[in-house]
């Protein structure tokens, strides 16, 4: 959809997904085909970008007349001419929802990771686990019709940072979001701490299975620690069956948290 922000001339709110986003006036109509680039991407230094030097190539809210924009939008001529992205005789609307952030060249942008969160990296994330990336519903707003008439439950998003522990044939790995954290000479950092907290070694080895845990790490010194916490704690969200490759379904969850004794 489309509508003029009304104490503006030369301004409009189009709405792509479940998002609001600012253009130019009548840049676009309802129903046109578009090219959405999310929040925290970082877009190439390229001519059509340029503008966005001031903000280091950045997507990030901004707030133009009084109307919150999320993301930007740009028109289906950015893609690169000599590119063959779209086949001979295709129609268009066969590529909505296609990913074209490669063709682009736009990355996600990675917050870095505090120094005091910084730990001896051992290696990789384990490829045998999915990585905690959650979609936000705005980018998916169809899944609100997939779920109708089916029951579903909802948990309250902890405000922290993403941590995994798997166990795999008595092989563990303790995770930030992208690396392996090496396990010796590593005890001040605040993963492995947890780690060592909640007992996991003698807690993974007891159930025997291959299975991952993936938690919201919340406390001192992360994301601001909004709810105020006196110490680190672990919020259980995924529980992810390594050798069945699926996730956990609520019960399973309920029933690891209760395990090893870790809240939801």
């Amino acid at each position: 959809s489309v509508k003029p922000i009304e104490n503006s001339d030369f301004l409009d709110v189009v709405k792509v997904l479940g998002w609001e986003v600012v253009t130019k006036r009548n840049q676009f109509k309802a129903g046109d085909y578009c090219i959405y680039i999310a929040l925290d991407s970082i877009v190439p230094n390229k001519p059509e970008f340029e503008f966005l030097e001031k903000d280091n190539f950045r997507i990030t809210s901004k707030k133009l007349r009084g109307q919150i924009s999320q993301g930007i939008v740009f028109p289906l001529s950015i893609l690169p001419e000599d590119d063959l992205f779209f086949s001979e005789g295709a129609e268009i609307d066969e590529y909505e929802g296609c990913d074209v952030s490669e063709v682009l060249g736009v990355i996600h942008y990675e917050k870095p990771i505090p120094i005091s969160l910084r730990g001896l990296v051992r290696g990789n994330f384990p490829p045998y686990v999915p990585k905690t990336d959650e979609n936000r519903i705005q980018n998916y707003p169809g899944v609100i019709d997939e779920i109708r008439g089916i029951k579903v439950y909802s948990t309250c998003k902890m405000d922290g940072t993403s941590w995994t522990c798997s166990y795999l044939n008595g092989e563990i790995h303790v995770c930030t979001r992208n690396n392996s954290l090496k396990l010796e000479g590593n005890d001040d950092n605040i993963y492995v701490k947890m780690f060592n907290k909640y007992d996991l070694k003698n807690k993974l080895e007891k159930y025997g299975k291959n299975i991952a845990i993936q938690a919201e790490l919340c406390g001192p010194g992360i994301q601001k620690n909004r709810i105020e916490l006196k110490e680190h704690q672990l919020y259980i969200f995924n529980v992810y069956f390594i050798d069945e490759h699926r996730y956990g379904n609520m019960n399973e969850v309920i029933d690891i948290s209760k395990k090893f004794d870790i809240p939801m």
